[in-house]
């Protein structure tokens, strides 16, 4: 009998493993640096844990694109980010970060890639990246319209 049981519970408990205990749902935006569009910056979402969901799920991460907008997909490279709230770090990709004023059509000068350089390493205050204090709270409908407003 003690042997039924086992096998039983055992059975039952696999049967849980490889479901997902979180949602994903659909988040789109834009990040802006005074009021311009910010081209080429990583947009990241963390989920945030509680007592009573100590592992809500994978985080979500987008590239802005020219005119500062993104699309999330998780680390698992599913469109989307889990239902819920998020910590949000913005970060500069090395010698990429860029408002859309900055950015030329064609060819630039080494004085031009220079200040790009050194704008996208010292553009965005830690307070939006490692030290963020960014949030935001992803609904089962999802986001179209996640904004972020940096400033100086």
């Amino acid at each position: 009998m003690f042997r039924k049981v086992a096998i039983v519970t055992i059975a039952v408990s696999m049967a849980g493993c490889g479901r997902e205990s979180f949602k994903l749902a659909p988040v789109s935006g834009s990040v802006a640096f005074e009021g311009k569009p910010l081209a080429k910056v990583h947009v990241t979402f963390m989920p945030l844990s509680s007592d009573e969901n100590p592992n809500p799920g994978p985080g979500s991460r987008a590239l802005t694109d020219s005119e500062g907008r993104f699309v999330m997909t998780t680390t698992t490279g599913r469109k989307g980010a889990v239902v819920g709230k998020h910590r949000v770090a913005i970060e500069a990709e090395q010698g990429g970060a860029a408002s859309n004023a900055e950015q030329s059509d064609g060819a630039e000068s080494e004085d031009v890639m220079r200040k790009r350089v050194e704008t996208s390493l010292n553009a965005i205050p830690a307070r939006y990246n490692h030290q963020s204090t960014l949030s935001i709270d992803v609904p089962s409908e999802g986001l179209t319209d996640a904004h972020f407003e940096l400033t100086k």
